[in-house]
């Protein structure tokens, strides 16, 4: 064999091997960007946990367990503590994880004698507005109205809760100091009616029995 074919040979070899090493790498990138991907759409798809759902006629034992129980499910440790942190004052049980912060968004329920519920508000400060104070107030809106209605899907839940504040913020604005705003008309929402309630500094959505409280 010649030089020449000899080295005819080795460069084809060479050029062979280069070949096969870059579509080697080729495809090393390709199951890379499939792993991210599916990554990727893995976490988009997850999904939430079993919920609870209860009615104002289980009492409030019960509407914190579903309410906890709802969180759970999405992943939300913010849960609502069994005692500490209620307090009967008033008529009705007033709830803040710490009593001392009054910039914490409070629940108030409102029982009849038999201990079924008949009106669940979520109150936000508005005299040392935080957006801590707020979301939290939605956030507990959400889970209250979640454990509420069975059937309703969550983008229903944020518009409603969206439509509400929107509606008490612009009522509030309107009106003359020293007055409270009209209180609106409510919103259906399943065995329940939704609206909102202004009072001393302190914005409400509440949430009753559709023969109202």
């Amino acid at each position: 064999m010649s030089k020449r074919q000899t080295k005819f040979i080795f460069a084809f070899c060479l050029l062979l091997v280069l070949l096969l090493g870059g579509c080697s790498k080729g495809n090393r990138d390709s199951v890379l960007v499939s792993d991210a991907s599916e990554t990727s759409s893995s976490e988009e798809e997850k999904t939430v946990g079993e919920l609870a759902f209860c009615s104002f006629s289980d009492g409030r034992s019960r509407y914190i367990e579903c309410y906890n129980t709802c969180c759970e499910a999405y992943g939300n440790t913010n849960l609502l503590k069994t005692d500490a942190g209620w307090r009967f004052s008033d008529g009705s049980w007033h709830y803040r994880q710490y009593d001392s912060n009054w910039l914490e968004p409070e629940i108030q329920v409102f029982e009849d004698s038999s201990g079924s519920i008949l009106e669940i508000r979520i109150g936000f400060e508005d005299h040392g507005y935080t957006e801590w104070g707020e979301a939290l107030s939605v956030e507990r809106a959400f889970y209250t109205l979640r454990c509420l209605n069975e059937t309703a899907e969550d983008e229903e839940i944020n518009q409603l809760i969206s439509d509400i504040e929107s509606e008490m913020k612009i009522a509030v604005n309107y009106v003359e100091p020293g007055e409270s705003p009209e209180i609106m008309n409510p919103i259906p929402f399943g065995d329940y009616e939704v609206y909102h309630y202004f009072s001393a500094g302190i914005y409400y959505l509440c949430i009753t029995g559709e023969e109202g409280y």
